[in-house]
């Protein structure tokens, strides 16, 4: 029975020892992914949090004027962008929040296979050290058992595992490309979405500031084109 028990220990902690060097690649990956998300969005001097609060305050402001006074056609174009915009980057959010989330629980995955190897280990010097062939034959269909568990790890890591993580990684890639070609397009038609667009903001508030206490009239403007004249 040791005979047969020996070459399904060892087949376990290969197979363990493969997963454990292929979760290095997933998380390799899982890193670069991070990082494409962090750069592409500090690159236009925001961060992810910073884009997604814009977005909301415009959109806000938008709704507002469009309760109010309507909105004309280069208004409604804006709009819809804005819309489309925000709901890209509450998707690369949530994907990047569920690829993080499946890495961890690959690394539980990977604990238990672990945690199999080293039963396997106990069940194999215990067929050993017995002398009852009855209770070595179910120490030794222990480490099959032991052994179809690793291999239902491996399977799942190796198909569904990877291929989510790999569509995932790949959607979020195409998702910051559509949000860096729509940043550009509202940009071109008056709408900065990065830090400039707060330091406009705030460098208008402080000059009607200035202008109300000098009793001066301020000329009312449109959202729009408020936001025009931060180009």
């Amino acid at each position: 029975m040791l005979k047969k028990a020996g070459p399904k220990r060892t087949k376990i902690s290969k197979k363990v020892s493969t997963l454990a060097s292929g979760a290095k690649t997933f998380i390799e990956k899982r890193n670069a992914e991070e990082s494409l998300v962090r750069q592409e969005f500090l690159d236009f001097g925001f961060t992810t949090t910073d884009l997604d609060q814009q977005i909301n305050n415009l959109s806000k402001e938008i709704e507002e004027n469009r309760k109010k006074d309507g909105l004309n056609e280069q208004e409604k174009i804006v709009l819809e962008e804005v819309i489309k915009n925000k709901a890209d980057i509450d998707m690369i959010s949530q994907l990047d929040d569920s690829v993080g989330k499946a890495i961890v629980k690959l690394m539980q995955q990977i604990e238990v296979a672990n945690g199999y190897e080293q039963k396997a280990l106990e069940l194999y010097d215990s067929i050993a050290d017995v002398l009852d062939d009855k209770k070595a034959k179910t120490y030794y269909l222990q480490i099959e058992t032991l052994l179809d568990n690793v291999e239902a790890i491996e399977r799942y890591v190796n198909t569904q595992f990877a291929n989510y993580i790999d569509s995932s990684i790949n959607t979020i890639k195409e998702l910051i490309e559509k949000v860096k070609i729509s940043a550009k397009s509202l940009q071109e038609r008056g709408v900065i979405l990065t830090r400039q667009f707060e330091e406009a903001q705030k460098a208008e508030q402080e000059r009607l500031a200035k202008e109300k206490l000098a009793k001066k009239p301020v000329a009312s403007k449109s959202w729009f084109a408020n936001i025009s004249d931060f180009i």
